[in-house]
């Protein structure tokens, strides 16, 4: 039998150097370009960059049929974890969010997020755009 646990861990490498993942964590400006799943907007994020800190991100998806929100059960508090390498001129980052379970919504809205954010970088390092 496995041991079941609620969290989810994403490990993506981006071709990018490690103070412009960082700068995509840290800036609200362009964390909010990348952050959430597709058809999301980021009207608001707001972090606390320590161990302990807090974080708050409003997320927002235009839909003329329902309002969505958070699921039934979803706890109000959840501990996001990122640890960022460098390898070989790219970096690593290795991302658990605690609260979140593996196969979820929010773990797939995480994968969407991840793929928005490997844009984003490869368009800032790209000389061509």
């Amino acid at each position: 039998m496995t041991e079941e646990h609620n969290w989810v861990r994403i490990e993506r490498d981006f071709d990018a150097p490690i103070d412009l993942v960082w700068r995509m964590w840290t800036e609200p400006a362009l964390f909010k370009q990348w952050y959430g799943p597709n058809g999301m907007s980021v009207p608001s994020a707001e972090r606390d960059l320590k161990v302990g800190g807090t974080r708050k991100v409003c997320m927002r998806m235009q839909s003329p049929y329902r309002s969505m929100g958070m699921p039934d059960g979803f706890p109000d508090v959840t501990e996001v974890i990122v640890d960022l390498t460098e390898v070989d001129g790219k970096t690593r980052m290795v991302m658990v969010h605690v609260g979140v379970g593996e196969g979820t919504a929010g773990a797939g809205g995480w994968t969407q997020a991840f793929d928005k954010l490997a844009a984003l970088v490869k368009a800032s390092t790209d000389p061509s755009c």
